[in-house]
């Protein structure tokens, strides 16, 4: 389990409605999912996409596989987060299935957290590069994937259910 700041100016305080100092200090711990957190995963799912989400009963399979990896993000106490990676056998690569922060904790370097624990868990299973992903218009998650290193492989057209299309990034990992 890491424990980290939910913010990176977690301790700074900040001047709240009718100017009262408020403290943003959150606490958010990481950790292997569990089935227990299938209808928490579940809701998350719904609340964070409006396409292309992740049934109830994948959640149950990714958790119970081998080669999947889903680290969930709680933050004060509720499911803020999570990261699901897959693995292939014999393979030199992890595939970041998917990354949802709640629109709750938005901005508060959640999605970096999961990312770096999702690529050290690449790097614990023996992965040389993670691959993954990512709508054309969302640029929030393009930018945090630019900042860390990852480039783009191609673009696939209508590759969403949607019909929008995606780019599929990769990131070599360093030992």
């Amino acid at each position: 389990m890491l424990d980290a700041g939910c913010r990176a100016d977690a301790a700074r305080p900040r001047e709240g409605a009718a100017g009262f100092v408020v403290s943003t200090l959150s606490v958010v711990a990481l950790r292997a999912g569990t089935l227990a957190d299938v209808g928490r995963l579940d809701a998350l799912e719904r609340r964070t996409f409006a396409y292309d989400r992740i049934a109830r009963r994948s959640f149950v399979r990714f958790l119970n596989s081998p080669n999947a990896s889903l680290i969930v993000a709680d933050c004060d106490g509720t499911m803020s987060g999570y990261a699901l990676v897959l693995f292939r056998a014999r393979s030199g690569g992890a595939r970041l299935y998917s990354i949802a922060v709640d629109v709750a904790h938005a901005g508060q370097q959640l999605g970096s957290t999961l990312l770096k624990a999702a690529e050290d868990a690449a790097r614990r299973r023996g992965a040389s590069a993670v691959r993954l992903e990512v709508c054309e218009t969302n640029a929030v998650a393009k930018n945090l994937y630019r900042k860390f290193g990852y480039a783009l492989v191609d673009r696939l057209p209508a590759y969403y259910g949607d019909g929008r299309d995606a780019l599929r990034l990769q990131k070599r990992l360093a030992g």
